[in-house]
């Protein structure tokens, strides 16, 4: 499978939580670790709230299968952006596909 990654710009999560690190890096590396899993990396210079049409756009011009998010902010706000054009995973999901384990909890 191939997604598009979107690691979120983090503004707004700066702005409410400015004392949180939080290692987003290691979101990333996870990917790395899916077999079978190839990852195209989308820019990180827009934020969901104010431009997730465009977002979508950028991972359907990569041609890929789904995108993930390891920000649930950005989860939701480019999964109501791609319905019905892209299909937006989150990790969980993710990871459960990568099993073999179906949406409705079997393999």
């Amino acid at each position: 499978m191939r997604v598009a990654y979107f690691g979120g710009c983090h503004t707004s999560y700066a702005g409410q939580l400015p004392r949180v690190a939080l290692d987003w890096e290691r979101y990333r590396a996870f990917l790395e670790k899916v077999d079978k899993l190839r990852v195209v990396d989308l820019p990180r210079t827009l934020c969901c709230k104010v431009k997730p049409d465009k977002i979508v756009e950028m991972a359907l011009e990569e041609g890929v299968d789904a995108m993930v998010c390891a920000c649930s902010g950005c989860n939701v706000a480019i999964r109501q952006a791609g319905s019905g054009r892209i299909r937006v995973m989150s990790y969980p999901e993710l990871l459960l596909e990568s099993l073999g384990v179906k949406s409705d909890g079997t393999s």
